[in-house]
């Protein structure tokens, strides 16, 4: 019953608080840094979300950016749509777009921008970039936790990163289930590496040692990195509903044992 009257359950009553009705009609209130409701636009994710994490990750810091939630309830949507208008367009190519802007504006500093892409399907990480790297291995580094042997491009114009993103989305697995016709089996990690080093001397430097590294100093030119992580994560999904059965029922325990190791570490955070 409570499923049903959804609607009536949960109310918003203002951009921070959401108000749920628990069982014995307790209303519970949940407390968020912001709520998008369903009435507002890419745009609004855009700038609650995108804009801020951007100017991080330039600034020589990591994030993340995690789409969470029942299958078949918009994160893909969210996440990657290129609708025919600017309208329609998702947080990621919101991000790619912004990211060129402002690098094309610094004068004073040059890029590298690198992409790669994988799915963690069934507890092993796949290359979506290069169908031969499979099964890959973690290992820990200063930096944190990279996976050995994943191919990266270097995209210097937003139409080339853009289309590499498009050529990894063609090797995500989807499978129809009575939940979703179109529901992702595994996690979508797509990584963005933004390298930012000072030009010698600050724009328009001709002196010969700029020329002869593209404007960079050899000896002080010290890279900022920034590393952007966009994971599409697979939905949850109760097997009883989405009548998975065979393949697709060991994909969904696979799925929903990450996503409660993912909420653990979540909730100890």
């Amino acid at each position: 019953d409570r499923e049903k009257n959804s609607e009536e359950a949960i109310s918003v009553p203002n951009q921070r608080d959401l108000d749920v009705v628990m069982p014995g009609n307790d209303t519970k209130t949940f407390h968020f840094d912001s709520i998008i409701g369903p009435e507002d636009g890419h745009d609004r994710v855009f700038d609650e979300v995108g804009a801020p994490i951007v100017e991080d990750v330039l600034n020589g810091y990591n994030a993340a950016i995690c789409a969470y939630g029942q299958t078949g309830s918009g994160k893909t949507h969210t996440l990657l749509s290129t609708g025919e208008t600017v309208a329609d367009c998702g947080l990621v190519p919101r991000i790619v777009a912004s990211l060129f802007v402002q690098i094309e504006e610094d004068v004073l500093n040059v890029y590298t921008v690198k992409a790669s892409f994988f799915q963690i399907y069934n507890e092993e990480i796949d290359d979506l970039l290069k169908a031969k790297n499979y099964n890959l291995r973690l290992r820990d580094t200063k930096q944190g936790a990279e996976v050995e042997n994943l191919s990266s491009y270097e995209c210097k114009t937003p139409d080339f990163l853009m289309s590499v993103l498009a050529n990894g989305r063609k090797n995500l697995i989807y499978a129809e289930t009575k939940m979703n016709k179109a529901s992702s089996r595994s996690h979508a990690v797509f990584q963005l590496v933004v390298t930012k080093r000072k030009r010698l001397g600050g724009a328009g430097d001709s002196s010969p040692s700029s020329k002869k590294t593209g404007g960079l100093d050899p000896i002080h030119a010290a890279a900022t990195v920034g590393k952007l992580t966009l994971v599409d994560l697979a939905g949850s999904e109760r097997v009883k509903k989405s009548g998975a059965t065979g393949v697709q029922f060991k994909e969904a325990v696979s799925i929903n044992t990450s996503l409660l190791a993912l909420g653990n570490v979540i909730q100890s955070l």
